[in-house]
């Protein structure tokens, strides 16, 4: 949570809005991308498919 903080620090003083983003947001994210964004990645080649496959599991 402590990185959140100053990636959104840094963001704001590029003049960037921040915005906070709740749970179930999060988790349609995550569902949208896992169908579009990772697929695409993990299909490049050998390598992104095993840093999805990684990813997929810490996150669960």
């Amino acid at each position: 949570m402590e990185d959140d903080v100053r990636v959104a620090k840094v963001y704001q003083a590029a003049g960037a809005t921040v915005h906070d983003l709740d749970d179930k947001t999060v988790q349609a994210w995550r569902d949208l991308s896992r169908e579009t964004a990772w697929k695409d990645y993990a299909g490049k080649n050998e390598n992104c498919a095993r840093l999805i496959k990684l990813a997929m599991e810490a996150g669960s």
